[in-house]
């Protein structure tokens, strides 16, 4: 019975942290590639709408003159972030780039009482496998 009552509060406890988490807002940072890249390091912003454990939202990539801006979804499973990435809405790129689309796991953290998201994504182009990465991010504030 003691155990049921563990496992049960600690569900229930699970729940309440993916409640509680709000990632509303405009997260920014790096996303690196692996070797073999176009290249190994890109700036890299994610903006985040939250519907209770549902995220919506719009991630950036940018460096040098080329970008893309790609819808994404995904939910809070804890301190875990899952997104998918699902279209690209606009982009500018150089002949025989293409641009990946990516999945992420994510953990949320407040290393130094900073919000981040830190984890590895993977993704495709058009079928085929792209180089994978990590992406580090910190929450930055709503300015008027």
């Amino acid at each position: 019975m003691r155990i049921l009552f563990l496992l049960i509060f600690g569900l229930w406890c699970t729940g309440l942290s993916a409640q509680k988490l709000n990632l509303s807002g405009l997260w920014k940072g790096i996303i690196t590639q692996k070797e073999g890249g176009y290249k190994p390091k890109y700036e890299f912003e994610i903006f985040l709408h939250q519907k209770g454990n549902k995220l919506y939202g719009r991630s950036y990539v940018y460096v040098d003159n080329i970008y893309a801006i790609v819808e994404l979804q995904g939910e809070i499973q804890g301190n875990e972030v899952i997104l998918q990435e699902t279209r690209i809405v606009d982009s500018r790129k150089i002949p025989g780039l293409e641009w990946c689309i990516k999945a992420y796991k994510l953990t949320y953290g407040t290393p130094n009482q900073t919000p981040t998201l830190s984890g590895s994504w993977m993704g495709h182009t058009q079928g085929n496998p792209c180089i994978p990465g990590s992406v580090v991010l910190s929450r930055k504030a709503a300015r008027a």
